[in-house]
């Protein structure tokens, strides 16, 4: 053994227990008060402005948690 590719080897692994993020911003109306408490506990809330009938909220979420909040993703 030559210890030749660990470096590579090591950056596999770390690569495959990180978890694949994205970043997102949605537009939920008040009336979807499960919206952001989920959020909350499946990413990263990074912002969040009231505004007169919704909330705008910039988060960084897991891919795998994002499905049940696509309906209010919008834009940057």
């Amino acid at each position: 053994m030559t210890g030749d590719g660990i470096d590579q080897l090591k950056s596999m692994i770390r690569n495959a227990l990180e978890p694949e993020t994205k970043k997102i911003k949605l537009k939920v109306p008040f009336t979807e008060g499960w919206v952001l408490p989920y959020i909350y506990e499946n990413g990263i809330v990074k912002e969040v402005e009231y505004l007169e009938d919704s909330s705008l909220i910039k988060a960084e979420m897991e891919k795998k948690s994002i499905n049940r909040v696509l309906p209010f993703m919008v834009g940057e």
